[in-house]
């Protein structure tokens, strides 16, 4: 079988046509055409870039052999309905999405922060009924706080729904393989390029008020600071973590998105692949979890040490995640 052959049968049993496979190598489709027409042969790039596409070595794209007695057919069968499920995004997709992104990561690490602030409220105007001199009774201050926290909470909650709904048609990058053009690709890596240092900045800096965020709770502890003292000191280290946690989710959400078109680190093809693998695994564990947690709760009655299941269940499916992946991985 010739390479024009080979390259016209891995494309059909792919489910391609000469456009999509064109779109795919980054070249035009009358080059495709020519190709599996034997007018021109691939140059040593595209070859290469075919041995990845199709799952099988350059050699055995180049060598006239037969096509059954150099590819088990399950294998290729195999990989034949992976690469056919894979999803094409369009450069104006990719963009809408990057622009979307850029968008709410403002709306969901305020929402975010939000949440982290709204004890921190609370906490405070603990803290102020409880000075010696009082602008308030601590009755007052208490139903203030509480009020503070729901309003923190009601506008954490509505911004993370609003920034999520606008995200969700794009929810399908982080589970499915997808391909993207050169073009694209290109502009993705220019945007991460250039944002890199503003990104290692923001996770450095978001890291350092996490770590010094206790520093008021300690230095409090270590003078016996007065009870209002203590709690001014708590409250000031939730509004630091609030800071710190913000910028994580602001840059953080648009460094993932970059990852995500091109699908790198978490977001990568075999990744994908293995959580597809170790849905069913993952559901079936926590249904499990949750069953036996109940039931015990139940029978016992005793809700207040039966929460310790989840801690443990948690470690467990951990290390039982990851043994069920290697042994699938392996048998695979």
């Amino acid at each position: 079988m010739k390479l024009e052959e080979k390259i016209s049968l891995h494309r059909k049993q792919n489910g391609w046509s000469q456009e999509e496979l064109a779109f795919r190598l980054g070249v035009s489709r009358q080059a495709v055409s020519k190709w599996e027409m034997g007018a021109s042969v691939p140059d040593l790039d595209n070859i290469l870039k075919m041995s990845e596409l199709f799952a099988c070595s350059t050699d055995h794209l180049l060598k006239e052999e037969d096509f059954k007695s150099s590819t088990n057919e399950s294998e290729f069968v195999e990989t034949a309905q992976e690469k056919s499920a894979t999803r094409k995004v369009s450069d104006e997709e990719g963009e809408t999405y990057l622009g979307l992104v850029k968008k709410n990561s403002w709306r969901i690490a305020v929402g975010v922060a939000c949440c982290v602030l709204a004890p921190a409220c609370m906490f405070f105007m603990q803290a102020l009924a409880a000075m010696p001199s009082a602008p308030f009774t601590a009755s007052v201050g208490g139903g203030v706080g509480v009020g503070c926290l729901l309003l923190f909470c009601a506008i954490g909650i509505v911004l993370l729904i609003s920034g999520g709904v606008s995200l969700s048609k794009f929810d399908y990058l982080e589970k499915e393989e997808i391909v993207i053009s050169e073009t694209l690709k290109q502009s993705v890596l220019a945007r991460r390029e250039q944002e890199a240092k503003s990104f290692a900045l923001s996770v450095g800096i978001g890291v350092g008020l996490c770590v010094i965020a206790a520093a008021p709770m300690i230095v409090a502890g270590a003078c016996n600071a007065p009870e209002h003292i203590t709690i001014f000191m708590l409250s000031l280290l939730l509004a630091l973590v609030a800071v710190g946690v913000f910028l994580f989710v602001k840059f953080g959400m648009v460094h993932g998105s970059y990852q995500k078109l091109l699908q790198e680190e978490e977001y990568a093809v075999e990744k994908k692949r293995e959580e597809k693998r170790m849905s069913a695994f993952s559901g079936a564990y926590w249904c499990l979890v949750t069953a036996g947690y109940l039931a015990w709760s139940f029978i016992t009655s005793n809700w207040g040490k039966t929460w310790i299941v989840w801690p443990i269940a948690g470690v467990l499916f951990a290390a039982l995640y990851t043994i069920v992946a290697a042994v699938t991985k392996k048998r695979k």
